[in-house]
């Protein structure tokens, strides 16, 4: 039997943005950071308000979706156990996962935005965090194994299969921003939802994938740290 309590233990940090409930479609979306997250949060508000132009100014602060608090505790167990609400889920390699993690939130120092991040991070390696210095990718794996409770990591690189909930909510459709385009028709029309353009948000052209090239090193420790996603995802 699913209860508050497990799922609270579960994902003890960020909670509330993970579970977003669209209640007019019955439907949730398990949010998964760094995997179109802000992409997948907009198209659920319009498609929530059948309005094809909405945009709002904080997508993860967005009063169209709502989180567990909003809708109700007993209802979002209730509804995260009931076969008649649509559950989804997306996904990401997580080597590219993790380099995207590092370029939009650690590397850039000159960002102010991004500072509580890196912030996160310099504590974790024990560095003074009044000092801007710059953090190699290598650290920043460093840091990701440093954390003894994987659980409490920052959700942008925290293991997939702990952002969704993997094996402790079912889920009716898990999609791959690998096929990103066909998966989401293929969501569309599984749970039935209106044919509103949807556009991609944060999308980088190209991610430094050289600093895993040649690197069998750096390859193997993420497939460590993250040996839980490969085997829950079927990535290789």
């Amino acid at each position: 039997m699913l209860l508050r309590s497990t799922i609270e233990a579960a994902l003890p940090r960020g909670l509330r943005r993970t579970i977003k409930i669209a209640p007019s479609m019955k439907c949730v979306y398990l949010a998964n950071q760094k995997a179109a997250c802000s992409t997948l949060k907009l198209a659920m508000s319009r498609w929530e308000l059948r309005q094809p132009e909405y945009t709002p100014t904080k997508i993860h602060k967005d009063k169209a979706l709502l989180d567990p608090i909003q809708f109700g505790w007993d209802r979002t167990v209730q509804w995260l156990s009931s076969k008649d609400v649509f559950i989804f889920t997306f996904v990401r390699d997580p080597r590219t996962r993790i380099l995207s993690a590092y370029f939009d939130k650690i590397a850039p120092r000159g960002s102010r935005s991004n500072q509580p991040f890196r912030t996160e991070v310099q504590k974790l390696l024990g560095l003074d965090i009044e000092q801007s210095t710059s953090i190699s990718f290598d650290q920043f794996l460093d840091a990701i194994e440093r954390e003894d409770d994987p659980r409490m990591l920052n959700p942008h690189w925290r293991p997939q299969h702990l952002n969704t909930l993997h094996k402790l909510v079912r889920t009716d459709f898990v999609g791959a921003i690998e096929k990103f385009d066909e998966d989401l028709d293929e969501l569309k029309r599984l749970a039935n939802l209106p044919d509103i353009p949807i556009e991609v948000r944060n999308q980088r052209q190209k991610i430094a994938e050289d600093l895993l090239s040649g690197r069998a090193d750096r390859r193997r420790r993420i497939e460590s740290i993250y040996a839980g996603d490969f085997e829950a995802f079927g990535y290789q």
